[in-house]
């Protein structure tokens, strides 16, 4: 008998695949470590458990980036047995992680991703020593390649890209200046697909789900601090920690959403000057 999952997770049916995304836990060597006054590592624990005790059963955890805060090979690890109990993990670094020590962690994590006729390809968008983020023309080049093998491959009927930085604008207007700065030419790549559904990002710790051309763009909540979506300078949000769904269904549909953990379960601070 199948499970049904709670209403924001819609059924489960054997022609469709779950995926959850987790986003920007900044862990750290310390599990006791904090940012903005939230301990990271038992808010990421919480959302866990909150999407363990869901309802539904994930296919997959795909980890947009920013899991660590301080790059050290032991938060990567507690992001991993954090979240083993969950699915099977395909991450990618964003602008505070350190690609290699997550490689030399997981290499397999770093794969396309195949969940029946969905793929999911994940671009790394990080330079060196700096909070924005731009794929280039190397990379660009190497997604065309890859975008050309899973257009001529059958059995790949729809594609979900997944990038750390946003591509787009968004009302955080302080996070636009460090966003993937050639997110245009990105998106000029992925809607010239056939198969390519989605765009999924992190780094701006707040929901975003908007239409470009024929490719949904959709950011994730923080699973530790979240930002205000609205803002000109940086600003927290009292909202707490959570994880984006979604349901990908074999026609090519897709359904998401964004789930939290209940109201006072973790309360940031904004005066304390660290991010």
């Amino acid at each position: 008998m199948w499970v049904i999952a709670p209403r924001w997770c819609g059924q489960r049916t054997v022609s469709s695949h779950l995926l959850l995304q987790l986003s920007d836990p900044h862990l750290s060597v310390s599990s006791s470590a904090t940012l903005k006054g939230i301990n990271t590592a038992a808010s990421l624990s919480a959302v866990v458990d909150h999407a363990l005790h869901c309802g539904a059963t994930f296919d997959a955890v795909l980890a947009t980036g920013d899991l660590s805060q301080d790059g050290s090979a032991e938060s990567y690890q507690r992001f991993i047995d954090l979240t083993e109990p969950l699915a099977p993990l395909c991450w990618l670094p964003g602008n505070h992680d350190k690609p290699a020590a997550m490689h030399a962690l997981l290499p397999e994590a770093m794969q396309t991703l195949a969940l029946g006729n969905w793929r999911v390809l994940t671009l790394d968008s990080t330079v060196a020593n700096e909070p924005h983020g731009e794929l280039g023309a190397a990379r660009l080049s190497a997604l065309a390649v890859q975008l050309a093998a899973l257009e001529a491959d059958a059995d790949a009927a729809h594609l979900i890209v997944a990038v750390h930085h946003n591509p787009v604008a968004n009302g955080a207007q302080w996070l636009n200046g460090i966003g993937l700065r050639d997110g245009a030419a990105l998106l000029d790549q992925l809607n010239a697909s056939a198969k390519v559904r989605a765009l999924v990002h992190g780094h701006i710790h707040h929901p975003f789900d908007e239409q470009f051309g024929a490719v949904r763009v959709l950011g994730a909540p923080s699973t530790c601090v979240q930002f205000a979506p609205i803002a000109t300078d940086f600003a927290i949000d009292s909202a707490q920690p959570g994880y984006r769904w979604l349901r990908l269904h074999e026609d090519g549909t897709l359904e998401t959403g964004v789930a939290r953990l209940p109201a006072g379960s973790f309360v940031a601070d904004a005066s304390i000057a660290s991010y």
